[in-house]
């Protein structure tokens, strides 16, 4: 089974959470700190089990992110503890993320 590794950095933007993966151009928002990391799996799912619908390796047709959240991701500190994503779907990959919370001084 193959394997994909996924980085994605995590962060305060007014009134929301944000996440945005690197290696692939996905990104999420939620109102809070807890709701993210379920909305980032579910969108990282839904994309793997679009692209295997549709006959494409999976995640292969996204873009990186913009330069700028890789940098974001170098300096965040707080790392998210996030099982492996595993899909029911004997062709899928399964889906190793690495999420960091990049948080400025005085945000919740």
């Amino acid at each position: 089974m193959k394997t994909i590794r996924i980085r994605a950095v995590a962060f305060r933007d007014r009134d929301v959470w944000c996440a945005q993966c690197l290696e692939r151009d996905i990104a999420v928002q939620a109102k809070s700190k807890d709701e993210l990391v379920p909305e980032l799996i579910r969108a990282i799912i839904d994309y793997v089990e679009l692209d295997l619908e549709q006959g494409r390796s999976p995640l292969s047709k996204l873009p990186e992110a913009p330069k700028q959240f890789f940098k974001l991701f170098k300096q965040a500190e707080t790392v998210a503890q996030v099982e492996p994503i595993v899909l029911p779907n004997v062709d899928a990959p399964s889906v190793i993320p690495e999420i960091r919370y990049f948080e400025k001084a005085g945000a919740d």
